[in-house]
């Protein structure tokens, strides 16, 4: 190879060398524009946040949201850029100020650059109440969630006398899910045998695994949790109608907590 051809390599090499140097500025320049764009482009931001469900809520849902984005860790990217909005911190933030609620759905609307907030509010299966206390709604998963004045007499009502305090929120489960639904299933039997005004929970029979069915007429019927419900109340009615039919108001007891015997006085 002579001079002038070694001459024309190199500078050959020098153009290919300078332009995929140039060619990886212009990719740099083109990934920060990108990432620009992506990070702190109002198109990702969140401009408007849109509550649905309880309209009673909405509103206050709406700003706890705004103070929940705002409150996430600082950072140079905006707060409201959905792309790094943490859902799962803002959930968690609405569910502990709004305990009647269950769960809530998030969606964004890049077009309205809306964040559609979705809620799904707790159902109450009862009612639950401390001596001279508050009552206190519980739902199926054994949450208690609300206070209110009364009783609503539709609804599991529970008298609760063991030394557990009651509060409410997400994470202190009044009870477990099974035992709300043994309470549950002794209510809606009993009302077809007679009509029962509340379950009496105690410490020392809740250890021994029974409860206690206040009637209307200031007697009571004591049931075991780990018995069928509507064989056990069947078997009152068995004894109501054999033996007390229409003299009901002469009970004290029926005591129904044992497999093959029921006593009563």
């Amino acid at each position: 190879m002579n001079a002038q051809s070694r001459r024309d390599s190199i500078r050959q090499r020098k153009r290919r060398y300078w332009w995929k140097t140039f060619s990886a500025f212009l990719a740099m320049i083109t990934i920060g524009i990108g990432a620009y764009g992506i990070l702190f482009s109002r198109i990702f931001c969140i401009q408007t946040i849109r509550a649905r469900g309880n309209d009673d809520l909405s509103q206050a849902i709406q700003q706890a949201a705004w103070d929940a984005i705002w409150k996430q860790q600082q950072s140079i990217i905006p707060k409201n850029n959905i792309l790094f909005v943490n859902k799962a911190y803002v959930s968690a933030r609405l569910l502990e100020q709004f305990p009647d609620i269950q769960q809530f759905h998030m969606t964004y609307d890049i077009i309205a650059k809306t964040l559609d907030i979705t809620n799904v509010e707790r159902e109450a299966v009862g009612v639950v109440r401390k001596p001279n206390g508050p009552c206190h709604f519980v739902d199926s998963k054994g949450i208690l969630f609300h206070t209110t004045d009364g009783f609503e007499l539709d609804k599991l009502a529970i008298m609760d006398e063991t030394e557990k305090p009651l509060s409410t929120g997400i994470d202190t489960p009044y009870a477990n899910r099974n035992f709300i639904a043994i309470l549950q299933a002794y209510w809606n039997a009993a009302q077809h045998v007679i009509p029962i005004t509340s379950i009496l929970v105690k410490s020392d029979s809740l250890q021994a695994g029974y409860v206690q069915l206040n009637t209307s007429e200031n007697w009571y019927v004591l049931v075991h949790t780990s018995m069928d419900p509507h064989a056990t109340m069947q078997k009152v009615a068995t004894i109501i109608r054999t033996e007390f039919e229409g003299k009901t108001n002469k009970l004290q007891y029926i005591d129904a907590r044992y497999m093959d015997k029921v006593y009563y006085k």
